[in-house]
């Protein structure tokens, strides 16, 4: 006998509390990841370090605006990136489910005729 199918709701409570912690993890790795790319860069192009703290009034205001520019666009492409792979993976995993379940019907149809 075979077991019955967990109900829709429990299956879409594990994939959003999957979804949501990848969303978490990833945007905490973007961010780290981001971070460290704005620096090196940062000191590529400028041959010194980023201001430490950009609302300092000794820091030149352009300076200040450019670190917020290019870090604001780094984060956001290291957001969209984490999470269009993690869209992707997330994506995968169905699919392989939906896999699963049709051979799983398969087998049940094919065992019910013979």
């Amino acid at each position: 006998m075979t077991e019955p199918a967990p109900a829709a709701s429990d299956a879409n409570e594990g994939n959003n509390a999957s979804a949501a912690m990848m969303r978490v993890v990833g945007g905490l790795v973007a961010a780290a990841a981001a971070r460290k790319l704005v620096n090196v860069l940062w000191v590529a192009a400028a041959g010194r370090r980023p201001p430490h703290d950009p609302e300092d009034p000794q820091v030149d205001a352009k300076e200040a605006m450019a670190f917020a520019v290019v870090s604001g666009v780094i984060a956001g492409a290291a957001q969209m990136v984490v999470m269009r792979r993690a869209a992707a993976i997330k994506a995968g995993r169905a699919g392989a489910k939906a896999a699963r379940a049709e051979r799983r019907l398969a087998k049940q149809q094919a065992s019910s005729l013979g």
